[in-house]
């Protein structure tokens, strides 16, 4: 089946879950193109698994010749330029609406699938137009829960994408209930949680012991693009406060971000400079390696779908501390698989460190329980499986996956 995948850019280090759908697909026999908006990508910390990409090819917008050639020849575009033309759109709007459905059609896809929905709300004109393929977008976080508070346009474009889509990917119970508000697309959503290849990570078993803790500091991880969306200022004031109660913590934050001048400038006013280091973009190994180092992960999170880097911790064997934010619930049960606390909550983050810093047994137990909670509903085979149970199911010619 022909599938085109639409991304901002690819690939990039902060959405590996894009590149491992990609690979998994591509091994169930898809032929997927990789239609990008950008030239941006991390391909160096790919290097490794760039033998895995069996496409190793993606189709850019800038590139206006290829449009331009194809309007010359190709009857599908010249018959949309005169529809369009009937309607009035003017010369300049026309160009712009078939250039981009060249962009998204291109290789006569049987499927496809916005990898955001916030692109395919740019797009809302194009996908209203007539077309073979199935449509299909994914809803994973701000786009829909933050840009329609402060942009009302974005908001009306997302309703007019949901309802000329086919089928919308929720990455989480909690996001599908975040867009119904956009009415009437209850019967299009459905549900394929984020996951992990746990292959790709060693389950390390904590010999946590409370002694160490005395000499050795307490080694807090969190991973993630610095944006206010992950919390990062009431993780520090948690640290804060961990560490004016004594307790010997190490806090290491990978990710770069819009946020960073902001939290440097906090770790400084606020005395931090012993317990906190930013360490930037760093590889997929150096990850894996800090998180086999890490006693406890942190997603301080005040809003996600469902965190990948969380679901890695866990694959790692890390003991998780994190917040309700969105669809976190649907992966942590408190005191049972981990913690989870209230959002916006600097007092209940530094309670949570101070429990798996004191309790290190329980600290063991809750890894072991939530990588059976991975297991049960996170892997990442059993997410290829659902979406390619949805690609055929909207393509007309599905059968049940043995």
């Amino acid at each position: 089946m022909r599938l085109n995948l639409i991304v901002n850019s690819f690939p990039t280090v902060s959405e590996t879950f894009i590149f491992n759908k990609v690979t998994g697909l591509e091994a169930m026999g898809y032929k997927v193109l990789i239609c990008s908006l950008n030239e941006v990508h991390d391909l160096d910390y790919y290097e490794k698994r760039l033998n895995e990409w069996s496409g190793n090819k993606v189709y850019y917008y800038q590139k206006k010749w290829s449009f331009l050639s194809a309007l010359l020849f190709n009857s599908q575009l010249r018959t949309r330029n005169q529809d369009l033309k009937k309607k009035g759109r003017p010369l300049k709007s026309r160009l712009g609406l078939l250039r981009k459905w060249h962009f998204i059609h291109s290789s006569k896809p049987e499927i496809i699938h916005f990898a955001f929905s916030g692109i395919a709300a740019e797009f809302h004109e194009v996908i209203e137009m007539s077309s073979s393929a199935q449509i299909f977008f994914s809803c994973r976080g701000s786009a829909e829960k933050i840009r329609p508070l402060i942009d009302e346009e974005r908001g009306a474009k997302l309703s007019a994408a949901f309802k000329s889509a086919d089928r919308i990917h929720c990455v989480s119970e909690d996001m599908r209930q975040t867009i119904l508000k956009f009415g009437g697309i209850m019967e299009k959503t459905f549900i394929n949680h984020p996951s992990i290849n746990t292959q790709r990570f060693t389950f390390h078993k904590r010999s946590h012991c409370y002694l160490k803790f005395k000499e050795q500091p307490f080694k807090i991880l969190s991973t993630g693009r610095l944006h206010f969306q992950k919390g990062y200022v009431h993780a520090l004031m948690a640290i804060k406060i961990a560490s004016d109660k004594g307790l010997n913590v190490e806090y290491n934050i990978c990710g770069a971000g819009p946020e960073e001048g902001l939290l440097k400038y906090m770790i400084q006013e606020l005395s931090l400079g012993d317990y906190v280091k930013i360490h930037g973009k760093v590889s997929g190994g150096t990850v894996k390696s800090m998180l086999a180092e890490a006693d406890m992960f942190l997603l301080p999170s005040i809003y996600e779908g469902i965190a990948n880097a969380a679901l890695e911790a866990v694959a790692s064997g890390v003991p998780l501390l994190t917040t309700t934010a969105g669809g976190m619930n649907e992966v942590i049960e408190n005191k049972q698989n981990g913690i989870i606390v209230d959002r916006f909550s600097a007092e209940q983050l530094a309670d949570g460190i101070q429990f798996y810093h004191d309790f290190p047994d329980k600290a063991v137990e809750f890894a072991a329980k939530a990588l059976d909670t991975l297991k049960d509903d996170f892997l990442h085979e059993q997410q290829i499986k659902v979406f390619d149970e949805e690609y055929r199911k909207a393509n007309g010619h599905w059968q049940h996956s043995v």
